[in-house]
C-alpha cells in the first residue's frame, strides 16, 4: 500500500505518521490555448496597455484575504490607472457592494470554459491571496496550477511548498499577508520593470510544465503499470 499526496510538504509531514512508500502528483490543468485576443470581457473594455490581475475561485474568508487588495486599490490605481483586478467566481460571502467604487477592481460570477481561457490568455499576474494556515502552507493550491499552465506570474501571500516553487523557478513574487506596503511595492515592481516581468513569466512557463495535465496523467500511469 502506498499514500500519493500533492505537495512535498505534505509527504513530509505523511512520513512522520506513516513507515509507507509516499508519491507526490501535483494537481494538474490544461496546457495554454492559444486564442485571439480579446478587447472585451462582458461590459468590461480591455485595451492592450492594461494590465490584468487575475482571481479565480470561491471566495471563503478562512482560506482568502481580499482585504490587501482592497485596501490597496487606490493607492494601485495611483500607480496606473491600467493595473486592474479581474474576480470571478462564487463571491456570494463577498460584499461586493463596498468595493465597487473601484475603478480598478472588476467582479464576475462563474464563467464558463471559453471565458475563463480568454481571461487567463490577457491576464499578466495570477492573485494567490491565501490565508497562511499550516494546510495551504504544507500543500500547492490548484490556483496555482491552473495560473502556471496559462504560463501566468504568481502573486503570492503563501510561505511553505508553494514559496519554495517561486523560489525555484523564478515564477513569481511573494508578498507579507496583511502587509499592504509590501503588496503595494510587488505590484509596482512588477509593472514598472519590464525584464523583471520577463524575467518571471519565464519562469511561470518553466514551472507549468510540471502541471500539465497530459504530463501529470503520464506521470501517474507510469506509477500504476510500474
Amino acid at each position: 500500500t502506498e499514500i500519493i499526496t500533492i505537495s512535498d510538504g505534505f509527504s513530509t509531514w505523511l512520513q512522520k505518521y506513516s513507515k509507507k512508500n509516499i508519491q507526490k502528483f501535483y494537481l494538474s490543468y490544461e496546457k495554454k490555448k492559444d486564442l485571439k485576443k480579446i478587447n472585451h470581457f462582458r461590459d468590461l473594455k480591455i485595451l492592450d496597455k492594461d494590465f490584468i490581475i487575475i482571481f479565480v475561485g470561491n471566495y471563503s474568508k478562512i482560506k482568502f484575504n481580499f482585504d490587501i487588495v482592497f485596501n490597496s486599490a487606490e493607492e494601485i490605481y495611483g500607480i496606473s490607472k491600467h493595473i486592474k483586478f479581474i474576480f470571478c467566481g462564487d463571491l456570494k460571502n463577498l460584499e461586493i457592494k463596498n468595493f465597487k467604487k473601484f475603478k480598478n477592481l472588476s467582479f464576475f460570477d462563474w464563467v464558463d470554459r471559453d471565458e475563463m481561457r480568454n481571461l487567463l490568455n490577457i491576464s499578466k499576474l495570477g492573485l494567490v491571496p491565501y490565508n497562511n494556515l499550516w494546510d495551504f502552507n504544507l500543500s500547492i493550491p490548484n490556483k496555482i496550477s491552473e495560473y502556471l499552465c496559462y504560463e501566468i506570474p504568481l502573486i503570492s501571500s503563501l510561505r511553505g511548498d508553494t514559496q519554495q516553487l517561486i523560489n525555484e523557478y523564478g515564477c513569481g513574487i511573494n508578498y507579507k499577508m496583511s502587509d499592504k506596503k509590501s503588496f503595494i511595492k510587488a505590484i509596482k515592481d512588477i509593472y514598472e520593470n519590464e525584464d523583471l516581468y520577463n524575467n518571471l513569466k519565464k519562469g511561470a512557463i518553466k514551472a507549468g510544465k510540471n502541471f500539465h495535465d497530459d504530463k501529470i496523467i503520464d506521470d501517474m500511469y507510469k506509477f500504476i503499470v510500474r
